[in-house]
């Protein structure tokens, strides 16, 4: 289908707000199936032999979803090369400040984006108590991805963030994560591959160490519920109005919001979201 084609259709879509109460969450939960299902809603049907954390950010990078949740990956300008553009692979892009974060739900912020996450969940059809117990260790995975990223205040020194490697060293460094696939798979462009030459920028290397450490330490539940969650509450601008409503609620105690952004504006962002993608150069270099 061609692009244009496509676009057009997800902003109709999107603003046919009648449908979409018609709907009834129909197609996101067919959607959220696709990717590997939410165990939350699941429960014991959920399959965890068939969860793979990377496997799940190629399937998000086919529907559209951000690919942020456990690795930022986006492609730029080479700032000490304008003439080039570089892939940069860096630190998850999470929900809330990590100084929010580190003081858990002792804060009023934390405190609300978990009851809000239990009240989409319970929304979607969970269980309250279990939607507490098993979202309630969603949040702590996600703190303490928040705990081992770099601070807004290292990062202002952009030479700590400009890490160039090769991807064969890449592999080398972090072995647990199939670079070659992984990168591919989240570029995800037809006759452009990423080769084992081609130099990558890590922006802070020791986040991904201690993503190894994470992931090998936290159960592929818990593994899920995260990342099922991440992409649910990005939906919920886009779903009903019972589902918008609560979200309005919880950004209203975040910044103070009380209406909402157009429905049109809301619409152009998902557009702009899903199509922001656009990876022009490849830069190769040398595997020593």
């Amino acid at each position: 289908i061609h692009p244009f084609v496509q676009i057009k259709k997800l902003y109709s879509s999107c603003m046919n707000t009648t449908a979409i109460e018609l709907d009834r969450l129909k197609t996101i939960k067919s959607i959220i199936k696709g990717l590997g299902g939410w165990p939350v809603i699941e429960g014991q049907r959920w399959n965890q032999a068939k969860f793979d954390w990377t496997q799940s950010v190629y399937k998000f990078r086919k529907a559209g979803y951000s690919l942020d949740y456990f690795l930022a990956f986006t492609v730029a300008v080479d700032y000490r090369n304008t003439t080039k553009r570089v892939i940069q692979i860096d630190q998850a892009i999470l929900s809330l400040a990590k100084e929010l974060f580190s003081k858990g739900l002792e804060n009023d912020v934390v405190r609300a984006y978990y009851n809000y996450m239990v009240d989409i969940a319970v929304m979607f059809g969970a269980n309250r108590l279990t939607a507490k117990t098993q979202l309630k260790k969603a949040l702590e995975f996600e703190m303490k991805l928040s705990n081992v990223t770099m601070s807004m205040e290292d990062r202002r020194n952009y030479s700590l963030l400009y890490n160039p490697i090769s991807v064969c060293d890449l592999q080398d460094m972090f072995p647990s994560i199939r670079w070659l696939e992984y990168l591919n798979s989240a570029l995800n462009i037809p006759n452009v591959q990423i080769q084992e030459t081609d130099i990558v920028i890590v922006s802070v290397p020791s986040y991904i160490s201690e993503l190894e450490k994470l992931i090998n330490s936290t159960s592929k539940r818990i593994q899920a519920n995260y990342v099922m969650w991440r992409a649910i509450a990005s939906s919920v601008p886009y779903l009903t109005e019972a589902l918008r409503q609560r979200e309005l609620q919880y950004t209203k105690f975040l910044n103070g919001r009380t209406e909402r952004v157009p429905r049109w504006k809301e619409c152009t962002d998902l557009v702009t979201q899903r199509y922001s993608l656009n990876y022009n150069t490849v830069i190769r270099g040398n595997c020593v």
